[in-house]
Parts: C-alpha cells; structure tokens; sequence
C-alpha cells in the first residue's frame, strides 16, 4: 500500500512550498516527453495522474520493507533420450528465482548411487544467475544408473532441484534372441 501525506506544491515562478497539509503534487522517474515533463500524482481532494512541469511537483521514491533472502528455486532435470549418446548426456533445468539474493552458481550434481548432492558425487557447475542452463554429462557408460539433482548456489545456501533424476545409458544396437 502506498500511503502518501499532503507535503505541499513548488511554486513555479519561486519554487516555494506552498499548500502544506491541504494538496500535494508527485513526480515519477517515468518520463511523459522530454525532460522537463514527467508523469504527475495530483492530490488535491482526490488523485489524478497527469503530466506536468516536474519543478511543481515533488519527487517519490517507493522503499520496498526489509528483504528477505532465501535460497534460489531450481526446476528438476530433464533428459530427453534424443540427447543421449553412448558416453553422454545433456540435461536441461531452470533457476526460477534467485531468492533475492544473486545466484552465482549453478549446474548438475550426479551420483552412481544414493542422493548425490554438491559435496556427494560429481559436480558440473555451469555460469550464474537465474533462467534455463543445460548442462552435458561425459565419460558415462553402460550399465550403472545414474542420478541426477540440478542446484543453484546464493549467498543463503544451495537449493537442489525437488526430485533425483535417474536415467541409465542403454546399447545403441542389440540381438534378440527367441
């Protein structure tokens, strides 16, 4: 909620205060045309936005209450076979929010056995901030499962994506025998 109070309006010819209590005039950073003009927050028995000379007007600045930081918010890792090959795979995972705080690492963490984790496995980190990021695992071969988190890392803590991935590395060709 914005709560303004009647701080007055500049007198264009002599920029004093004037109507202290009983009207008020504010100015946003937006500009309307040029820099002399910008859009205007009139409060004189109810409010109206127009634009007007900014030197009539005052200048508001919002402070947004205390922030709270938190650990980002990562999606779980997706692997599509079509990304699969007989040594490799490409995942693809989401940094939704940086949990105010930025996010200055992020990548997959993988495991043959049991929830791997940054310090539990291998970790592949991959650049910073928030938005989609796809990282490759190599030097995988047949047979063991693997499974796999993506996480991102802020001045909070690591956030790990809400599910394990697990995926295994099949034959590219095979026999079937009746």
């Amino acid at each position: 909620v914005l709560k303004l109070h009647s701080a007055g309006v500049l007198a264009a010819t002599n920029g004093v205060l004037d109507s202290r209590g009983g009207y008020s005039r504010y100015w946003s950073s937006t500009q309307y045309a040029n820099t002399s003009y910008g859009y205007i927050l009139d409060l004189y028995g109810g409010s109206a936005v127009s634009y007007l000379d900014k030197a009539t007007a005052l200048p508001v600045r919002c402070i947004r209450d205390a922030v709270v930081k938190r650990i980002p918010s990562v999606s779980n890792i997706t692997f599509l076979t079509s990304n699969m090959t007989a040594n490799s795979a490409l995942g693809t995972a989401t940094v939704a929010s940086d949990g105010g705080s930025e996010v200055t690492e992020r990548g997959l963490c993988w495991t043959t056995s049991g929830t791997p984790d940054i310090t539990n496995g291998t970790k592949i980190p991959l650049g910073a901030g928030t938005g989609t990021f796809s990282p490759t695992m190599t030097g995988l071969t047949e047979g063991p499962t693997y499974y796999v988190r993506a996480y991102a890392t802020n001045s909070t803590g690591t956030a790990y994506s809400p599910e394990v991935t697990s995926f295994k590395i099949c034959p590219t060709s095979f026999s079937v025998i009746h």
